[in-house]
């Protein structure tokens, strides 16, 4: 059998600022992004997907000091199923392994202003709730 490729790249919105923890002499970094889809529902909104990410090392670093809620981004990496069992029973979550994000988001686009050139500097913008997902629900995550 050959080898696959896992390879996933999403461009959507940060739905909250970076977690951080230092496991051991590193660091990790999750945030969920939003992506709109093309439909709507019947009140008319996109259906928005949530995808949670998490980084590891330089990029976690990165990530803790640039990226913020609301921050137009793209991610790249890979497409984990965590398993894992919480009081008897099984449980497993998907979430996206990155190995890079470019920020998408200018400092003006972020303030309400026109155009201007991509900046790695920290946006402040508002951004739509993310739905209840691992970030919210400390239960349901394995521990680091």
């Amino acid at each position: 059998m050959g080898q696959g490729n896992n390879v996933i790249m999403v461009v959507g919105r940060v739905g909250n600022d970076p977690e951080t923890k230092e496991v051991g002499s590193s660091i990790v970094a999750k945030f969920n992004v939003a992506v709109n889809r093309p439909t709507k529902d019947d009140q008319g909104n996109y259906l928005t997907d949530w995808f949670p990410c998490e980084f590891w090392g330089k990029q976690a670093e990165v990530a803790r000091e640039y990226v913020k809620k609301g921050t137009l981004l793209s991610v790249v990496g890979s497409g984990r199923i965590e398993k894992w069992e919480q009081n008897g029973e099984k449980k497993s979550r998907f979430l996206i392994h990155g190995d890079s994000f470019q920020l998408l988001s200018s400092k003006s686009e972020m303030s309400g202003g026109g155009s201007a050139p991509v900046s790695n500097s920290a946006p402040k913008a508002k951004a739509s709730q993310p739905a209840d997902d691992f970030m919210e629900i400390d239960d349901d995550i394995p521990p680091f």
